[in-house]
């Protein structure tokens, strides 16, 4: 639940630790649990908005999991 402008302002400071975050990560095969989870929101693409076809699902994910990918 960080947000990604502090993400940026603090990239120097937050490198390193999340470099060793990403390795142990990677070494074990494991990923945290809140990197699995998302949610899922409905983005209007066109027509009728009333017709759930017109939508499309988007996951919105941890930030810091799309940085590890």
């Amino acid at each position: 639940m960080i947000h990604p402008r502090i993400l940026k302002e603090c990239a120097h400071e937050l490198a390193y630790p999340l470099f060793r975050l990403f390795k142990k990560s990677l070494d074990e095969g494991n990923v945290p649990k809140d990197w699995k989870s998302g949610n899922v929101t409905p983005i209007y693409k066109k027509g009728s908005r009333t017709s759930v076809d017109n939508y499309r699902p988007v996951s919105l994910t941890s930030v810091i999991c799309k940085i590890a990918e």
